[in-house]
């Protein structure tokens, strides 16, 4: 609640914020208020067609409801406008894996590490991916760097250490990764 006030005060200030509606959002997404959610970031795109972390975290909430399609479409819009985004190439990969595209999930995984080295969490989602076409000693070396950066005891690390059957969820990566916006 208290993140709620202090955004309603910024858009008291400032109503045409696109920033502040995207944050909204965000607190809706959040909060599972899926409608109040989108309402708020069509508002901020309305005032900023370009602001990234609005289509990345419009994105997030579809992907959120396992809209997967409409997820897509949001973080590519969001990488039309940043390229570089980290959390919008990450989170491309992940809605691809859980759409079943492993290729297209492979490639955005390996982009995504191009984009910002040993991110953890595309670490993980490329490690899964090699657990689940046979490349198992790859897997572990990839899963290795994971343990470095999160810790040995990090529960999605000891879960997954050696069984693809444990490997985390991409919802379960989402978790560990970073805040959502782009």
């Amino acid at each position: 609640p208290e993140a709620r006030q202090h955004i309603q005060a910024a858009l008291k200030i400032e109503p045409s914020s696109a920033e502040a509606y995207s944050a909204l959002g965000l607190y809706h997404t959040y909060h599972s208020d899926f409608i109040e959610a989108e309402n708020a970031y069509r508002t901020a795109l309305s005032l900023n067609p370009a602001l990234v972390s609005a289509q990345h975290n419009l994105g997030f909430s579809y992907w959120m409801q396992n809209q997967f399609g409409l997820a897509r479409q949001h973080f590519e819009s969001a990488l039309a406008l940043n390229p570089l985004a980290p959390m919008s190439n990450f989170a491309l990969a992940d809605t691809l894996y859980s759409e079943g595209f492993v290729d297209e999930a492979f490639s955005q995984y390996e982009h995504c590490l191009a984009v910002i080295a040993d991110f953890p969490a595309c670490l993980l989602g490329l490690s899964g991916l090699q657990l689940i076409t046979g490349n198992e000693q790859q897997a572990k070396v990839l899963l290795e760097k994971s343990a470095k950066i999160l810790g040995e005891n990090n529960p999605y690390v000891v879960g997954s250490r050696g069984r693809a059957e444990t490997f985390p969820s991409p919802r379960d990566r989402t978790r560990i990764s970073m805040p959502s916006s782009a």
